[in-house]
């Protein structure tokens, strides 16, 4: 367990990061932690929050598992972010698009 914090210490505390963000959207219905204060609410805030929250937890399991195969196949690993990161962007464009 030890080597494996080792190794990929960043992912899994990202990973973490992201999750505890997600929380904070899913269970707490803060829009704060990823609108600036000047925005106004979104016009549906539970709906809002519900698929914020979901996109948030996709990307923080995405980021958490690619820093477990990172121990194994560093290669594999990267296109598991980049492959996240791009959906996430997609997903949490829609969404703006959506409840804006």
């Amino acid at each position: 367990m030890l080597s494996l914090f080792e190794q990929s210490w960043f992912p899994i505390i990202s990973g973490l990061v992201i999750l505890y963000f997600a929380f904070r959207f899913l269970v707490l219905k803060n829009t704060g932690v990823v609108r600036s204060k000047t925005k106004p609410e979104p016009k549906d805030k539970e709906g809002y929050c519900r698929a914020g929250g979901l996109i948030l937890v996709f990307f923080g399991a995405g980021i958490l598992l690619s820093g477990f195969i990172e121990t194994r196949f560093p290669g594999a690993s990267f296109i598991v972010i980049v492959i996240c990161t791009l959906t996430t962007l997609f997903l949490w464009k829609r969404m703006n698009d959506k409840y804006e």
